[in-house]
């Protein structure tokens, strides 16, 4: 097998899973800044600002996630527009509906076992996934 090619190298450094690092990113942002783009086009204030934004956006996603990991029964108060997507947690939740014995109360708000019958690492994921959606999906 042939040594990978220096772009090759560079793109799986980039695909590989690893804790977010801004400062790289800023300095990565620099480089290409200072070696490849004309000087008038962009400046290192907008470069730093720009890094600025993606770690508050960010933070603020992690603050979402973390907020209601574990916690369905907050995420509904606070997010009731999803409740029909909570609803397909329920371990008591089958083809596309309530099959435990408590059909009538179907809906996370008006169950009183809803939120000890959750699937929480199946909601887990998908509060994963809601967060992230613009980073998983590419």
């Amino acid at each position: 097998m042939s040594e990978p090619k220096p772009l090759e190298k560079e793109v799986e450094d980039i695909l590989k899973p690893k804790p977010l690092n801004l400062r790289k990113i800023e300095k990565e942002l620099l480089e290409i800044y200072y070696n490849k783009w004309d000087k008038n086009r962009i400046d290192e204030e907008f470069i730093k600002l720009t890094v600025s934004i993606f770690k508050n956006r960010i933070k603020k996603t992690c603050e979402f996630y973390l907020r209601y990991k574990d916690n369905p029964e907050l995420f509904l108060k606070e997010h009731p527009e999803f409740e029909d997507k909570l609803a397909t947690f329920c371990k008591a939740y089958k083809n596309g509906r309530c099959e435990g014995e408590h059909r009538t109360f179907c809906k996370p708000s008006k169950c009183l076992f809803f939120f000890e019958l959750v699937d929480i690492e199946k909601y887990n994921s998908w509060l994963f996934r809601l967060a992230f959606k613009d980073v998983l999906e590419g």
